[in-house]
């Protein structure tokens, strides 16, 4: 089963950085988001643990990830889980 882990990360100072720090992650996860405001990288399917990250992102420029925010599993068939939340609903107008 795949994990959603989110990460606070520091040094975005700009897009450009934003897709550096995308690029060298991506061999890193299955899903990589980054974002520069708030900034936060969320990885899907992580493959290394935050110590390799970091070494990555060291190695690109002045970026750290640090508290994990969230990491929860994902289910097999979240779109099936989404639909089923949604209710019907019927306007009527006259």
């Amino acid at each position: 089963m795949k994990t959603q882990t989110i990460y606070t990360i520091s040094g975005l100072t700009c897009n450009n950085c934003v897709a550096k720090v995308k690029a060298a992650l991506t061999p890193l996860a299955d899903e990589v988001e980054v974002s520069l405001k708030p900034p936060f990288v969320k990885l899907t399917g992580q493959k290394e643990n935050s110590e390799a990250l970091n070494r990555v992102l060291k190695n690109i420029g002045n970026y750290q990830i640090s508290a994990e925010i969230k990491n929860q599993p994902l289910a097999a068939d979240s779109t099936a889980l989404t639909i089923a939340n949604y209710k019907p609903l019927i306007l009527v107008f006259a």
